[in-house]
Order: C-alpha cells, then sequence, then structure tokens
C-alpha cells in the first residue's frame, strides 16, 4: 500500500534530534516553511507537543536552563528522552553529534 504525501514543507510534522546550531536552525526554517515541529530530543532531555514548539520560545528556554526539564509547553521527557524519537512524525532530522 503506498500512501500519497502532499509536496512541500506545509502542514508536516517534524522531530529533530539535537537542538544545537544545526537543530535549532533547522527548527527555525520548518516553523516559517509552515511544518509543525513536535518533538526535540537532546542529550538530558527531551521535550514533545503534538500542536507543535514555538522555536523562539523553545531556544529562549534551553539557552536559560539547557535543558527542557520545566517546559510547560510540552509533554518532557528524561530518561525516557530517545522514546520521544519514535513517535509518528513526517521528517526526523538527525542534528545532534557525538563526542564519544
Amino acid at each position: 500500500c503506498v500512501q500519497e504525501t502532499a509536496v512541500g514543507l506545509q502542514g508536516k510534522t517534524v522531530i529533530i534530534q539535537g537542538f544545537g546550531n544545526v537543530g535549532s536552525w533547522a527548527h527555525k526554517f520548518f516553523q516559517e516553511e509552515g511544518s509543525k515541529v513536535i518533538g526535540i530530543i537532546e542529550y538530558n532531555s527531551a521535550v514533545y507537543n503534538a500542536e507543535g514548539l514555538d522555536q523562539k520560545d523553545l531556544l529562549a528556554y534551553w539557552s536559560k536552563n539547557h535543558s527542557f526539564v520545566g517546559y510547560t509547553k510540552g509533554q518532557v521527557f528524561e530518561a525516557d528522552a530517545l522514546d520521544v524519537m519514535y513517535k509518528k512524525c513526517d521528517i526526523l532530522i538527525p542534528a545532534a553529534v557525538s563526542y564519544t
């Protein structure tokens, strides 16, 4: 069964792994194109909101706290942060860096 998908980014749901330079800018550009970024995963926490996450608001929170813990505009994950990566979305962006 082949599912047809509309062309373009408008209305697509996005989850981004990593919220550093690449991930935060990806969030901004996807949002500007009409996509709904529904999840962000970082090394110490993640946040999910099926209605979408505002890039400027989330970046301000992350810049101040370096964690999503306490963020009130989405469901926050700590120990199980990678669970967000398996939530249903149209586009998954791996934008995290590993320093191992």
